[in-house]
């Protein structure tokens, strides 16, 4: 069996995660990390040279955000409920690079 750099064996989980661990473990990069450290919201801790967060200050932090409502907003829903309409026969398009509705509908009417 292998040992990671710090000497535990791959499957047992450290309580301690350095900046980039606990930015995966976050889903987020090492800049919100620091801010999140400097507004007193995530606890770190020192360790030698290296600064680290505790994973249950790290799972805390995720316990205490808000909960996100995920709601279909009406403009949006007849989009998702409907493909998308096909081109007539013959018709030239000007720009295949179009990457919404409203920029394809400008580039159908130019023509």
């Amino acid at each position: 069996m292998s040992a990671n750099h710090s000497g535990l064996s791959p499957n047992v989980q450290s309580p301690a995660l350095s900046i980039p661990q606990a930015g995966r473990f976050l889903g987020c990069g090492r800049s919100l990390i620091y801010g999140l450290i400097g507004s007193g919201d995530l606890p770190a801790r020192k360790l030698g040279r290296r600064t680290v967060v505790l994973r249950r200050d790290a799972e805390a932090l995720l316990e205490r955000l808000p909960l996100a409502p995920v709601t279909v907003t009406p403009r949006a829903q007849p989009f998702l409920a409907q493909p998308a309409p096909r081109p007539a026969a013959g018709a030239i398009r000007t720009s295949v690079r179009c990457r919404s509705r409203a920029h394809s509908e400008l580039a159908d009417a130019a023509e």
